[in-house]
């Protein structure tokens, strides 16, 4: 029988791919919930902070899994805290008012809640640093929270993803506007110079597949009440990244002009995934040069006018 699998923030960029992953399978029935739906994407409009509607939605699914990625970053610090901390606390609240019912629940978090761990060479999962970010301290926050209802006794964990690359990363992501530039400019209609800021710091990336079986892994065999690193453990400083970036596209006059002036952020953001493969038995299937062409084959698929 199919477990039925909730996604809820399923119109983002991870809640896409993760849907497509798990229905890949044929072991999963996924059910995609967001605030805001396309008529062709399949997905429910129902909002995590109307109870009332979110009470009536689980006794009639029953999710046996929850995966719980709405929120993310927003420019709003109110509206970015409501989307992750809100939806959070609205969702765990609601659990309860349906009987015999005890789904697991995999919460995402970030990287990003490490903050500057004073470039330690891999974070693990006991670390804490100084968090440099709004971002940072919401996803802290959202974590703490989802914690505190594990201990009430619900089945949660936590995933906190690092870096990303791949199919249908958005432009907002920094890999997301060099790929987006490099093919406009393959297109003739792109900069002949990109100039960018400090391209100094040293980052982990995993590809989104990738990052889909982790998450498939830990609703399978993950410890409740647990925070997992999902990431290579493996560091790239983002000026090697761009410039291997550029070598996949030979015919790609683009150039860059890096501002080293600007502040890099954190300098050294790797994580450990010990804890994720002992216990779960994941293991990357993607090298890094993959995520790239993944990333910069997306962007050309787009088509010239999209970009």
């Amino acid at each position: 029988m199919k477990k039925r699998v909730l996604i809820t923030g399923a119109s983002g960029f991870i809640g896409t791919a993760l849907a497509s992953h798990l229905r890949l399978s044929k072991r999963y029935e996924v059910v995609g919930m967001d605030i805001k739906v396309s008529d062709t994407s399949g997905f429910v409009k129902v909002d995590l902070l109307d109870q009332k509607a979110m009470i009536a939605f689980l006794r009639k699914k029953r999710p046996q899994i929850i995966f719980h990625l709405a929120g993310g970053r927003i420019a709003d610090p109110k509206l970015m805290f409501s989307a992750n901390v809100n939806t959070t606390i609205a969702l765990f609240e609601t659990i309860p008012q349906v009987a015999r019912y005890r789904p697991r629940v995999i919460v995402m978090g970030s990287a990003a809640e490490y903050g500057d761990c004073f470039e330690s060479k891999l974070i693990t999962e006991k670390m804490m640093g100084r968090v440099d970010s709004q971002y940072g301290l919401v996803k802290l926050l959202q974590t703490q929270t989802a914690l505190y209802f594990a201990r009430a006794g619900q089945d949660v964990m936590v995933a906190r993803l690092f870096n990303i690359l791949g199919a249908g990363l958005p432009r907002s992501t920094a890999v997301g506007r060099f790929a987006s530039d490099i093919v406009r400019t393959e297109h003739g209609s792109g900069p002949m110079k990109l100039e960018t800021g400090n391209l100094g710091a040293i980052r982990d990336y995993l590809d989104v597949r990738d990052i889909c079986s982790a998450l498939r892994a830990l609703s399978e065999h993950g410890r409740s009440g647990e925070i997992y690193n999902v990431c290579s453990q493996k560091g790239v400083v983002i000026r090697d990244l761009l410039r291997q970036m550029l070598a996949l596209s030979p015919k790609n006059p683009l150039s860059f002009l890096e501002d080293t002036r600007c502040d890099a952020g954190v300098l050294r953001s790797v994580g450990s995934c010990v804890k994720l493969k002992k216990d779960t038995g994941w293991s990357p299937s993607y090298t890094f040069k993959q995520g790239l062409q993944s990333t910069l084959e997306y962007y050309r698929h787009l088509g010239q006018s999209s970009l």
